[in-house]
Parts: C-alpha cells; structure tokens; sequence
C-alpha cells in the first residue's frame, strides 16, 4: 500500500501534478502571497500508518450448508487502534517539522494534553478521523495558556493510524465534513494576530484517499513552524 508523505512547498501528486488550492475564507492571506501547501513524495514500506489488506475469509463448514465465518466486524473506537495507547496516557509528545519530506523531530519534553474532541473513526474506511483538543505543555503537564491551546487532525485508513506525516497542530479545527468513503473537508481555524484575539484567519482543506494519502487546499504560511504530533 503506498502512503504519501507531506513536508515543506508545493503539493504533489504521484504524477508531479499540481493540486489547486482553496483560498483563505475570510481574506486572511489575500495580500498577494500565495500560502504553501504541502509537499507529497511516496514512500513504501515500514509502518507508517498504511492500510494493510484485509484478511481472507475461509469457508470452513460443511458440504451442502451456509459459511459460518462471519464478516469482519468495522467499529468507530480510536481505542482499538493503535491510538489507544495514546488516549490511555491523556497525553502526545510533539516535534518540529525536520528538513526532509515526512522528517520530523521530536521535542524532548514537549506534549500536548488533549481530550478527544470529535470521534469519525472508522476501522473500515478508506480515510477516518478524530479531531483533538488540548494544551501543550512539558512532561510535568499542560501550560494551560490561551497561547498554548491547540487541536490537530488525526487520520486512520482501514482503521492503521496513519503517522507519517505527523498531523500538524492549529489553533482550532472549526468544522469537519466527509464527502465520500476516502474524502475528509476540515475547515481550520488560525490564530494569525495576537493571542488574545483568538481565530483570525479560516482555511478549507481536503485530505483523500486514493491509492495513497493525499490533501489539497490552503494552510498559513507559518505552517511549517507549527508543532507536529509525533505518533512513532
């Protein structure tokens, strides 16, 4: 299964082509700068979060009478993926976006706090989700700073967490909308001016699946500051 790796630039798609971008919803990057997306290059092997395919079902009775094997069973519990661990410790170390497609570093006393914020998890999809919310901190706990707050994207396919790339932290994730089995639309919030005044800035964003993980959109262009959720 071929997976896609997002990092620094323009986004690509296996055939080099280039993906068109969605403006800013509210005008927040139409001062004639372009805003980066991402780059995608592929990979194979290792495991990072590509599907795996599903196992061969037997028929095991009898001549002459019904399969007894049953269908596999899809469930919508982060917890039975490999995120589990994560949602049992409340808590997710953080990383720097590192210079290569898919590099990321890993902060060495850095997480984020977080709570479950909307579950679309789906072990039988394409392209499922969880959306968290929380507050970064070090390991002694979370800051608990308005600054500090943050939320991310979480991406399963057939229910493997998907962790390279590293879901990217924003200021808020304002609205989340599926338009197929293997298409997710998320609406992000960005905090663009002071702390204080919160979400300044809208951008649309699609991530889909299709033979590999791929996105198209618009994100700010201080994106590649922002943390990375480091799920290795």
């Amino acid at each position: 299964m071929v997976n896609r790796l997002w990092a620094r630039g323009t986004l690509i798609a296996a055939t080099a082509l280039l993906l068109g971008g969605c403006s800013a919803t509210n005008g927040g990057s139409s001062d004639g700068d372009v805003p980066p997306t991402l780059t995608v290059t592929e990979t194979r092997g290792g495991s990072d979060g590509r599907g795996t395919p599903s196992p061969t079902l037997s028929d095991t009775s009898e001549p002459g009478t019904a399969p007894t094997n049953p269908s596999a069973t899809c469930n919508n519990n982060p917890a039975d993926s490999a995120f589990g661990r994560f949602l049992e410790q409340g808590r997710i170390p953080l990383g720097t976006l590192g210079a290569g497609p898919g590099d990321v570093i890993a902060e060495p006393d850095d997480y984020i706090y977080f709570q479950i914020k909307d579950n679309g998890y789906d072990s039988c999809a394409d392209l499922s989700y969880v959306v968290i919310e929380g507050s970064n901190g070090s390991g002694q706990g979370p800051a608990g700073t308005g600054s500090s707050m943050a939320e991310a994207v979480v991406l399963f396919h057939n229910g493997e967490l998907i962790t390279n790339p590293a879901p990217f932290e924003m200021r808020e994730v304002t609205a989340v909308s599926r338009s197929g089995d293997g298409d997710i639309d998320v609406v992000f919030g960005h905090a663009g001016g002071a702390t204080a005044e919160g979400v300044t800035e809208h951008y649309r964003f699609t991530f889909f699946y299709d033979d590999g993980l791929s996105a198209r959109g618009q994100l700010p262009d201080t994106v590649d500051g922002h943390m990375r959720l480091y799920l290795l």
